[in-house]
């Protein structure tokens, strides 16, 4: 009666059924928030003033960024004039002699293409046109023209940052439902299990990363080409400056999801350890002799 009353109530039946069900939402939840953390910190100032930099310096230059065609009069005017300014959609970027002697063609490009981005990004397409004095025209082709890179503006970052927020706070729920719904070690494995298998594609990215470390090139092709090899060699292009913080935050939740794997094994194996020691005590009490401490005249007067 007294054993009965110390075993603890099973669990209900579909607390197991819960606990997939969680798991499977989690997956769902966290590959879906996954690409939103790697899009947020690309939108940072920094990330994404760099990639549009590179990409109008690549979309600019047919033979390369690190080409010096396309440079030469540039070049050439600051051997005459001591400097050269160079406009682009209004932000004036002055070369001077040192410039043109200590900078490679690419960050020469990225001097001019660096001081347009910032700007753009501060003040999205709209506002930079508006900033500018543009007219109705030329503000709406402007905005079109530029459309592919609304996405990195502070703005849209702003935005990006708070659909993050509700996508974290919708994973920390289906966590806790499948930690109240898990057993013991079950509850990390479980989580340590989905992070593991939404983490795995961070090994494609890192791979890829490393091999493809810089950019090189340009970002379009010299001869004419169809559509799809236009967007290929463009994606091929900016990858470099991508694939480092998609592979971040995929390794990041492929290590995390391993190392719980690992402490909820070690956590078994203590448990166990600890849990055969403790049998074994309780049985040597039960089998251990009673022993009296009855004096000689006592044990007599017993006979």
């Amino acid at each position: 009666m007294g054993a009965t009353q110390s075993e603890k109530p099973k669990r209900p039946y579909w607390h197991v059924d819960a606990k997939w069900i969680c798991a499977i939402i989690l997956m769902i939840s966290m590959a879906i928030t996954l690409p939103v953390v790697s899009l947020y910190q690309l939108t940072n100032k920094e990330p994404a003033t760099r990639l549009i930099s590179y990409a109008l310096a690549g979309m600019t230059s047919p033979d390369g960024i690190d080409s010096d065609n396309g440079l030469t009069e540039v070049k050439q005017e600051v051997i005459l004039k001591g400097s050269k300014t160079v406009t682009i959609s209004g932000i004036s970027v002055i070369f001077t002699a040192n410039d043109v002697n200590t900078l490679s063609p690419r960050e020469l490009r990225l001097k001019v293409f660096g001081a347009f981005s910032s700007k753009f990004y501060e003040k999205g397409a709209k506002g930079f046109a508006e900033s500018q004095g543009q007219d109705k025209p030329t503000a709406e082709k402007f905005e079109k023209d530029s459309s592919a890179f609304g996405l990195f503006t502070a703005a849209s970052h702003d935005i990006v940052g708070k659909v993050l927020i509700g996508l974290m706070s919708f994973d920390l729920l289906v966590i806790t439902g499948l930690l109240y719904f898990g057993r013991r070690f079950g509850k990390i494995v479980s989580i340590g299990f989905v992070f593991l298998l939404v983490g795995l594609p961070g090994i494609v990215f890192g791979a890829l990363a490393s091999q493809n470390s810089s950019v090189n090139g340009a970002a379009r092709a010299s001869t004419e080409s169809s559509s799809f090899d236009m967007i290929g060699n463009f994606i091929s292009f900016i990858s470099p400056l991508v694939l480092p913080y998609l592979a971040y935050t995929y390794l990041l939740v492929l290590i995390l999801g391993f190392s719980l794997l690992v402490v909820s094994g070690i956590g078994r194996i203590i448990y166990a350890v600890v849990q055969h020691h403790r049998n074994r005590k309780k049985i040597n009490d039960t089998t251990k002799p009673v022993t009296t401490d009855l004096k000689e005249t006592d044990k007599l007067d017993t006979i």
